[in-house]
């Protein structure tokens, strides 16, 4: 590779979200926290090691002069090779400080730092304190990319609070204040490898695996002072153990079951009669309470997207109920008639019924591949992980409504080019089997899966 003769003025910023968004891509990184330990063992030419370790081992005083430069990390190549090392200062009592500091030193390496320029020194003794500064900067944002990339970040609703940042990225508050502002700021631009990035997180995003982040990250600071700030972001219901992502709930928007309040919350559950009492690290996981999603119903603007008992989407809102079958189409609490979030089966305020519980209780059980016969000769299919995502794509960013509500209670397993997809019923069925060029031109462009033909077929579901 040819190297430039001279660093940049200024930091380039849209370079490094793109080789940031890249990284998230190639190496098919699907949820949060993002782990730069487990980005340096994808690459066998990159290593780590602690500086007390490198100084234990090889009886050095200062490996590449940490303490004299008071720098909590280092990279440099190894002589004659094209292996990089990495030296970080394992004495930092901060984990989430280490984490930045390794997603920072990958900066280094992806953005060419050490290669691409005559310069490579990555020190105040090599470059000039502009030089120094370029490089420090593009380094630091990508660590914020490729640990809080935004355009994963923006999707969540944060309720302009950097706290949900912090516990789902396992960053600071610093720096999630700073990735706060950076979220309502403009884009740099449009990147290719954001629709991958989308299509790995989207389970995350759509079916509440991050709250359980959230809920983790909060735990490692039980009992301390400030645990009560934190799981503000998220508490489990001790009878259902769904998440309840309100700090104002006081009773559980799924099982109607009162709640403690934040400050009054324990992350540990019930264990052979007894709540265990110990520091959240040396007990086994399974003594923390595990959340669960519920299946939502879909909503747009506080009103259904579609109705989920007879398939209608052109009803008129008018009513507030669906035009053939008299579900309702907004969801109150039956109490105080106020408005619900979609996923509520109780109001959370004041523990009675909303509305869409009637309409929760008569839905069916959702199709998946633990429920639903798959034949025989399909023995070699597996399930693919990114349907999901590709249905959101039919409805939201196709706009075909018909074949979206045909596919969203849906299941689909492929195997090479070929792809078998199990809908609700025979209408799902015509529907879907007449829209199979939406389906495969949404596969390709959005699953960024090779399908080149679908078969659609009524689940038949296993019998309990």
């Amino acid at each position: 590779m040819l190297r430039k003769t001279v660093i940049p003025n200024k930091p380039r910023f849209s370079l490094v979200r793109q080789r940031a968004y890249d990284l998230l891509a190639n190496l098919d990184i699907c949820k949060f926290p993002v782990d730069p330990r487990e980005i340096i063992r994808c690459f066998p030419e990159w290593h780590l090691v602690g500086w007390f370790e490198l100084h234990v081992n090889t009886g050095v005083d200062d490996p590449l002069y940490l303490d004299r430069d008071k720098a909590e990390a280092k990279t440099v190549i190894q002589r004659g090779t094209n292996d990089y090392l990495i030296v970080y200062d394992e004495r930092v009592d901060n984990p989430q400080r280490i984490r930045w500091t390794l997603a920072h030193e990958i900066g280094h390496i992806v953005m060419g730092h050490l290669t691409e320029f005559d310069a490579t020194a990555l020190n105040r003794r090599g470059l000039t304190e502009k030089e120094h500064s370029v490089l420090e900067v593009e380094a630091h944002c990508f660590a914020a990319e490729l640990l809080a990339p935004k355009t994963i970040i923006s999707r969540f609703d944060f309720h302009n609070s950097p706290q949900g940042i912090s516990l789902i990225c396992d960053i600071s508050k610093d720096a999630a204040e700073k990735r706060l502002k950076q979220i309502k700021q403009a884009d740099y631009g449009y990147y290719p490898s954001e629709v991958k990035i989308l299509r790995n997180f989207y389970k995350h995003l759509a079916f509440g695996e991050f709250y359980q982040v959230v809920h983790n990250t909060a735990c490692r600071f039980f009992p301390s002072s400030i645990y009560p700030e934190l799981c503000k972001e998220c508490r489990i219901c001790k009878n259902c153990n769904s998440f309840i992502t309100d700090d104002t709930y006081r009773y559980c928007p799924v099982c109607g079951s009162e709640v403690p309040e934040p400050y009054m919350y324990s992350p540990y559950k019930h264990h052979k009669g007894m709540f265990v009492i110990s520091n959240i690290s040396d007990i086994h996981s399974e003594l923390y309470m595990q959340g669960k999603q519920y299946y939502e119903i879909p909503i747009k603007d506080d009103k259904l997207l579609y109705c989920p008992v007879c398939k209608n989407y052109g009803f008129s809102n008018l009513s507030g109920k669906c035009t053939k079958c008299g579900a309702p189409t907004t969801n109150h609490c039956t109490a105080e008639n106020r408005i619900l979030p979609g996923n509520c089966r109780f109001c959370p305020y004041c523990g009675s019924e909303a509305t869409f519980k009637k309409i929760y209780d008569i839905l069916p059980e959702r199709l998946s591949v633990n429920n639903v016969k798959i034949p025989d000769v399909y023995d070699d299919y597996i399930e693919c992980e990114y349907w999901p995502f590709v249905v959101m794509t039919v409805g939201m960013w196709e706009k075909a409504m018909d074949l979206y509500v045909a596919l969203e209670d849906s299941i689909a397993i492929y195997d090479g080019d070929d792809m078998i997809i199990f809908v609700r019923g025979s209408n799902e069925q015509v529907v879907a089997t007449r829209e199979a060029n939406t389906i495969l031109a949404c596969l390709s462009n959005n699953g960024l899966l090779p399908i080149k033909q679908i078969t659609v077929m009524i689940a038949e579901p296993i019998m309990a």
